[in-house]
């Protein structure tokens, strides 16, 4: 089952430097590079730092990866949520990168609401660990 996550992680993470690599020469020199609480833009600069959208993605990744491997054994539940919670970073950042790109071209205001459903999983982590941790 592991192998599985680790390749929709892996599609995710290639998603987001697909997305960046074919929108590049479209991009204009200045686009939003911090995007507040409501998802608008609210701090500009060089297009250069959406590169930082694909270079994140592999470094969370593979903490994500490790970080696991390393701790010691877990319960079933808190296994499945740590696996959930590596899917939903990876794809979180190629979705968010992906909206990045639309609102720099103009073709979006902000980043929409479906990058605050990718907190779903970690809420749901958080609440579990306590749980877990007092059995």
């Amino acid at each position: 089952m592991h192998w599985i996550v680790e390749l929709i992680c892996i599609a995710g993470v290639l998603v987001t430097f697909n997305v960046v690599a074919r929108a590049w020469s479209l991009l204009p020199e200045k686009i939003p590079i911090h995007f507040g609480i409501s998802g608008k833009p609210d701090n500009w600069g060089r297009k250069v730092w959406i590169v930082m959208m694909p270079v994140l993605s592999v470094l969370v990744w593979f903490c994500m990866m490790i970080v696991p491997a390393a701790a010691p054994p877990v319960s079933g539940n808190t296994s499945w949520m740590m696996w959930l919670c590596q899917v939903d970073v990876s794809w979180m950042f190629a979705y968010i990168t992906w909206r990045w790109i639309k609102v720099a071209l103009g073709e979006a205001e902000g980043l929409g609401l479906l990058w605050i459903a990718f907190l779903i999983p970690y809420i749901g982590f958080f609440l579990l660990i306590p749980r877990h941790a007092m059995h």
